[in-house]
């Protein structure tokens, strides 16, 4: 199969920007390209050009996108975050909470948070009535959050004893873990796209979007933020990678580290008219 030549590069940085508000520096693509690679193989195209045609269809996009988000993650990433998250939670003593890890992935967020209620609840510390939703765009990221098996580097920072507490397996080196049945119960994974409308419901109190706002661009990144503070009740946290905080405005949003912000109780009229923030549930 041909490279794609520098026009195929800037009508597929085009294409992304314009059908998923993605947006690649010049520099990344053709390591872009490169990953896309083996697709275009599986599907028997022959150039770069073909594979670009497919695209504007839209039947494809979704792969792509699959394709060039996919990113090397681990439970408990950044762990300083989860730290004070912890001591914040033990602070409130809260009787219920309600998580989400938005843009989940695999589910390492998702489940990394379950086993730090599991420890709280288990410490007296955190009431029985706590779960945690994980969404994302992916149905394979998604399918395997659900499947909860991992390999065991994913694990690398999970202590040895919530090792023993939550999860299965992991036998030898190239020993995969899943995750105990008890915690999966407490997790449930959905399909969601941050870009469109969110369904009404009840407020969280603690949203993670980490390692997902880099690879939008700026008015996309805004309308995404928008749409999930929209569902975090007043004084709840939120999160994103440290890394990210400088991608978008924290107006209304107190910061406790990087990365990680409390919501404030009266929050500030929004500058932009987001008519399309919250629709209404389905009935």
């Amino acid at each position: 199969m041909m490279l794609p030549t520098e026009s195929d590069q800037r009508r597929f940085a085009d294409l992304l920007q314009r059908r998923a508000g993605l947006s690649l520096p010049v520099a990344s693509l053709p390591l872009a390209g490169a990953r896309l690679t083996p697709r275009l193989d599986r599907l028997g195209l022959d150039s770069f050009a073909a594979y670009l045609a497919l695209l504007e269809e839209g039947d494809e996009l979704p792969m792509a996108l699959d394709l060039l988000t996919t990113q090397e993650a681990c439970f408990f990433r950044e762990p300083e975050q989860f730290e004070l998250l912890e001591s914040e939670l033990s602070r409130q003593r809260p009787v219920r909470l309600r998580l989400w890890s938005a843009g989940a992935g695999t589910g390492d967020d998702a489940y990394s948070l379950a086993m730090l209620l599991g420890d709280l609840q288990r410490a007296g510390r955190l009431g029985a009535d706590w779960s945690v939703l994980g969404t994302d765009i992916s149905e394979p990221r998604l399918q395997a959050a659900k499947a909860a098996l991992y390999a065991q580097a994913r694990l690398r920072l999970v202590s040895a004893q919530r090792r023993q507490r939550y999860c299965l397996g992991g036998e030898g080196a190239a020993g995969l873990v899943q995750m105990q049945a008890g915690l999966r119960e407490r997790v449930r994974f959905e399909r969601l796209d941050l870009r469109q409308a969110l369904p009404a419901g009840e407020p969280f109190d603690v949203i993670l979007l980490r390692h997902l706002l880099v690879y939008f661009d700026a008015a996309t990144r805004r309308a995404i933020v928008a749409r999930v503070l929209a569902r975090l009740r007043p004084g709840g946290l939120f999160a994103v990678g440290a890394a990210e905080a400088r991608l978008f405005d924290p107006d209304g949003l107190e910061p406790l580290m990087p990365g990680l912000f409390r919501k404030g109780r009266q929050q500030p009229a929004r500058r932009s008219a987001s008519a399309a923030l919250v629709a209404p549930m389905p009935r």
